[in-house]
């Protein structure tokens, strides 16, 4: 009875252990299961995002996108370029316009004379695109002797050869002698200003190529009691000032 016992207890040891050996194996597949499992799946998903992310580089633009895209270029960068053009070509007409009329226009020009009787001192001329002005009211009576006159005309005038252009005069008529150096010492006002474009300008380019050559002249015509019409001429010297 007691061997029987020891048998009895002796064989449920045994299954114990043969139940305890498929635990152990059981691990053991299951760790050889992770690694399988985890290293594989890791290196597809890697593979997969480089041909992802290299796919959309190869894409290919349509050739008619293409022409499409560079005619709108041209065209965008023909219509920009356009005024730039145009508004270079006009200020260039204008500079070339604004230079030719001051070189043509832009002159000054300082006149005296003398004879016996009368001084004519810093007479001017100028003249502009817009403005002709004369100035020639610094004259004086520098005789030694005065002349009673019962008339008489002074002033300005261009001379080409036998012709004279008047630029500017004042003439008066007196009923009893009136003294010449008094009326010639109170000049004021022997000045005009006119406008250059006008048609029928006093200084227009052909007088003031007259008036370079020293075609200028001031002159005095009087009568007195006992003599009859008198004309003095007097040729002024001239200074050109080109700007």
């Amino acid at each position: 009875m007691i061997k029987l016992k020891e048998e009895k207890d002796k064989k449920p040891k045994t299954t114990t252990k043969k139940q305890e050996k498929p635990k152990t194996t059981a691990k053991k597949k299951s760790t050889t299961t992770k690694k399988t499992t985890t290293k594989a799946p890791v290196k597809k998903t890697q593979t997969v995002k480089k041909v992802e992310s290299s796919k959309p580089k190869a894409e290919k633009i349509p050739e008619t996108l293409k022409t499409e895209t560079t005619l709108k270029e041209e065209s965008i960068v023909k219509n920009s370029l356009f005024p730039i053009l145009v508004f270079s070509f006009l200020t260039s007409i204008i500079a070339i316009f604004l230079a030719y009329s001051q070189s043509k226009a832009a002159n000054s020009y300082i006149f005296s004379g003398f004879n016996d009787h009368i001084a004519i001192n810093s007479g001017l001329i100028s003249r502009n695109n817009k403005v002709n002005s004369f100035e020639g009211n610094n004259i004086s009576f520098k005789g030694e002797e005065d002349l009673l006159v019962t008339y008489y005309e002074f002033g300005y005038y261009i001379k080409e050869k036998d012709f004279k252009t008047k630029i500017i005069s004042s003439e008066k008529n007196f009923k009893s002698p009136a003294s010449l150096k008094n009326e010639i010492n109170s000049i004021i006002g022997f000045n005009f200003v006119e406008n250059s474009n006008n048609k029928d300008t006093k200084l227009d380019d052909e007088a003031l190529d007259l008036i370079e050559q020293g075609k200028l002249f001031f002159f005095v015509d009087y009568k007195t009691e006992k003599s009859d019409q008198l004309i003095e001429n007097i040729e002024l010297q001239l200074k050109v000032f080109k700007n």
